[in-house]
């Protein structure tokens, strides 16, 4: 059995990682070309869409500083000595919108590494904490859990978020190896589940190419964006279940709970329950009233 050394990745604990970027138009326009999105692209000046930051920060890293997986050995990350890494959820706060071509940065922490027993081995966790902040200071707040796994080991479960009624909005969005392909370049991630057929199959023991989470995330909110455009979104919260795979269409739902609360899921094609979260609208803006003088 492999033993995992979690005192050497508790060395990172509380560490800080700082990285700058511009939220340049070019990686946006890609995402909404993949999208197939109506319109025009958010020029310069405009406000960068929710989650859109996920475009910006991450390096391809040396090759020699690739596992057999593709996965970049990240120095922001500790040393996990497990070959399947995966996210199984995030909750992000939206402080003010980032504008699209200001440069941006990335502070880094990790705030938490633990080890469970799953039933092929080890599994850990980590836990970490970013803010994505521009010049007026910080602009999104982000928690993120990674789990790191042996290669035959089922999806850590967990219980829903909440019990889901029926769907307001409804959309099927099929994914194919060229979309999942392009999405890893434009996220500059490696994983070869995502675009290299032979090793999700027959090394990883996937029945087909996986659909990155964070672009399952992106579709729903951006089916958020379509039914309500003018909405701006306070927060996220996001937990996945279960792997999604280019075999099948992906199922985004989505049923607003009230004025400033939206449920949000996807599934596969049986009904499984993939992905779920919830977002936080801002409250309306005051109109303003009559202009009165004297």
């Amino acid at each position: 059995m492999l033993v995992i050394n979690l005192d050497r990745a508790r060395e990172w604990l509380g560490r800080v990682d700082v990285r700058e970027d511009v939220a340049a138009p070019s990686p946006l326009a890609a995402l909404f070309d993949l999208l197939d999105l109506a319109g025009p692209t958010p020029e310069v000046g405009a406000d960068l869409p929710p989650l859109a930051h996920w475009l910006y920060f991450s390096a391809w890293g040396r090759s020699s500083e690739t596992g057999e997986n593709g996965d970049f050995h990240d120095p922001a990350l500790p040393p996990i000595e497990l070959p399947r890494r995966l996210w199984t959820d995030c909750r992000l706060r939206f402080h003010h919108a980032i504008r699209i071509g200001d440069p941006i940065s990335r502070l880094t922490r990790v705030v938490d590494v633990a080890e469970a027993q799953g039933r092929s081995g080890p599994i850990v966790t980590l836990l970490l904490r970013h803010e994505i902040a521009d010049m007026s200071g910080v602009a999104v707040s982000e928690e993120r859990r990674l789990v790191y796994m042996a290669r035959d080991e089922a999806w850590p479960a967990s219980q829903p978020l909440r019990r889901r009624g029926g769907a307001a909005w409804s959309r099927q969005f099929r994914l194919d190896t060229r979309d999942l392909f392009r999405y890893s370049a434009m996220t500059r991630n490696m994983s070869r589940v995502h675009y290299d057929r032979p090793f999700a199959l027959f090394v990883e023991g996937h029945p087909g190419l996986v659909v990155q989470g964070e672009l399952v995330a992106a579709l729903l909110i951006q089916m958020v964006r379509e039914h309500l455009p003018g909405a701006r979104l306070r927060a996220c919260e996001l937990r996945a279940q279960r792997w999604l795979y280019d075999t099948e269409p992906v199922c985004l739902f989505g049923r607003p709970r009230d004025d400033a609360e939206i449920d949000l899921w996807a599934e596969d094609a049986r009904g499984g329950l993939a992905m779920e979260g919830s977002v936080s609208l801002d409250p309306e803006p005051a109109r303003p009233g009559p202009v009165t003088g004297t």
